[in-house]
């Protein structure tokens, strides 16, 4: 809690926020579903569906459509930090651009001094104060610097690694209180491929990542190639060959030569022992017919 002289509080860290948005920016959006908008913006924020309505535009393309002449408006004010982490976590999970935030945490009245800045309790001193402290603690720092390494991706048809580390593409900043010693803790949500396959060139984007310090997003930066991977005929031969040799018409192949297998098997120690056996004893049974003939020949 920061307090003026008199003792007032001037700034502390539970703020209220004025929600804003800049209309046709949200309408551009990879994830613009308007009505969806309309309803859980509404929603977290506690405010009339008619009131979105009446913000956002229907085709960001129409230039009859007021609304996309809009450059910025208030959407809420008076909204709970707990409130603005909601609405930055719907945002940030469907992808919707051109909604900010405004911190108001100066509560000095406004009232007629004619004194010098320093003294009083002017709403200009105050700001005065607080941009001061702001300047001196708080500080725009590099926290995830170009190739910065992030998470690795398996590779294919590459006889040097199996897999290959992602770095990001470029510079990370946010702000940071200076009066912390230890560093902000960074967390990465990717968005990878499975695996990606060689050749792969030193630059090449392979994903993305949300970056969140401390759990707080802070942005989105590409996830890249710092290397070049050559492609390895051999690997890649192998691997069609294993594609083929585990393919569904493989294995119906295997299951008919499975089957075939067992009948020859089948034949060879049943069939064919038993055709032998036969044989054997009509043989035998011949041989006591011409034995009998012959002794009665002799009689």
């Amino acid at each position: 809690m920061i307090y003026d002289a008199n003792g007032n509080p001037l700034a502390s860290n539970t703020y209220n926020y004025t929600v804003v948005c800049s209309p046709n920016t949200v309408a551009r959006s990879d994830g613009y579903n308007r009505q969806a908008i309309i309803d859980n913006v509404s929603a977290i924020l506690g405010i009339s569906t008619s009131k979105l309505d009446g913000i956002l535009p229907v085709d960001p393309d129409d230039a009859n459509d007021e609304r996309n002449q809009v450059l910025g408006c208030d959407v809420c004010k008076n909204v709970s930090v707990e409130t603005k982490e909601l609405l930055e976590q719907y945002v940030s999970e469907n992808d919707i651009d051109g909604i900010g935030y405004v911190a108001v945490f100066l509560g000095a009245p406004f009232e007629v001094d004619t004194r010098h800045w320093s003294q009083g309790n002017s709403v200009f001193a105050n700001a005065r104060i607080s941009l001061d402290w702001l300047y001196r603690y708080v500080a725009m720092e590099k926290v995830a610097p170009a190739g910065t390494p992030v998470t690795e991706v398996p590779m294919k048809y590459s006889a040097e690694k199996d897999y290959l580390m992602l770095c990001t593409e470029t510079d990370l900043s946010t702000l940071v209180d200076e009066t912390v010693d230890e560093a902000p803790v960074l967390t990465y949500e990717n968005e990878i491929p499975d695996f990606i396959k060689a050749p792969v060139a030193e630059g090449d984007v392979i994903g993305t990542a949300k970056v969140y310090s401390d759990g707080i997003y802070i942005g989105t930066v590409n996830l890249i190639s710092t290397e070049n991977i050559k492609l390895s005929i051999t690997a890649r031969i192998l691997d069609f060959l294993a594609t083929i040799v585990t393919s569904t018409p493989a294995m119906i192949v295997y299951a008919v030569l499975l089957v075939f297998g067992g009948l020859y098997v089948y034949y060879m120690m049943v069939v064919i022992p038993r055709q032998q056996r036969a044989q054997q004893k009509r043989q035998e049974r011949q041989e006591r017919i011409r034995e009998q003939q012959r002794r009665r020949g002799r009689s």
